[in-house]
């Protein structure tokens, strides 16, 4: 069953749920960038507000109950299609290999910054995740915080392909969640079951990364047999006048 907000004072009304068809061109090196192909963007209506009509004289106790939209996040949901290509430094293609109908593995990344140094990626350190809350107006407090929300350390181990060789995420290591299947929370108790979990992840320039990783055609946070690849949530101000921009990396394999 879903957990109603109970913060209201820092909550605003937009959640972002964006559904991406990403297309990408791979080599077995870093995540590649993720092209968007096909996008759209919902949020959820208001609730109407209920009334009383009570005669003078009397005492009426009301318990009130709201489930208000969060601004300080929004989500993007979708699918994955791609290549695996054997190319040159010109971008000429000796071969390469379609994904159609091939079961989907692999990591979406999404970062403020436009370039991450891969070979150096680990779990986001504490001062990074607290570096990321401040930027987006946050205090690790906060029931809606980075860190009051990737509060599990629960998930598999990530492979990050970098040129020559692999960084290793071990299970278990880094800040995460999961986001929700068929309208309700995950159980977080048995990782081969535990669908679209998401870990957050820094360099060694400090920036903070969100990974999920891929599923093959899962049932998504629908409760109507929708199914996506890939379920993530990532932090937004809500305060700033200008919406805050990500990087999309992809990496199948």
């Amino acid at each position: 069953m879903k957990q109603p907000f109970q913060k209201v004072g820092s909550l605003a009304i937009a959640l972002v749920l964006v559904f991406l068809s990403f297309s990408v061109y791979l080599a077995t090196a870093a995540p590649s960038g993720a092209e968007i192909i096909s996008n759209t963007t919902a949020t959820a209506g208001i609730t109407d507000p209920s009334n009383r009509t009570d005669d003078g004289g009397t005492v009426t106790t009301i318990v009130f109950e709201t489930l208000q939209q969060v601004g300080t996040w929004k989500g993007y949901v979708g699918n994955v299609t791609g290549t695996l290509s054997l190319d040159d430094a010109d971008s000429f293609t000796l071969y390469d290999w379609s994904l159609a109908g091939v079961s989907i593995q692999g990591e979406v990344y999404s970062t403020r910054n436009q370039s991450v140094n891969w070979p150096s990626v680990a779990c986001a350190s504490p001062a990074n995740i607290a570096a990321e809350e401040t930027f987006h107006n946050m205090t690790g407090s906060d029931a809606d915080s980075i860190s009051s929300t990737f509060n599990f350390t629960f998930h598999n181990s990530l492979a990050i392909g970098t040129t020559g060789g692999v960084n290793t995420i071990p299970s278990n290591s880094c800040s995460s969640t999961a986001t929700y299947v068929n309208d309700s929370v995950q159980a977080m108790t048995n990782l081969s079951e535990t669908r679209f979990q998401e870990v957050i992840l820094n360099d060694s320039t400090g920036s903070v990364i969100f990974a999920t990783i891929l599923e093959d055609n899962f049932d998504g946070y629908r409760d109507d047999a929708t199914t996506y690849d890939f379920q993530m949530i990532v932090p937004e101000s809500d305060v700033k006048s200008q919406a805050t921009t990500y990087f999309f990396f992809l990496e199948i394999g």
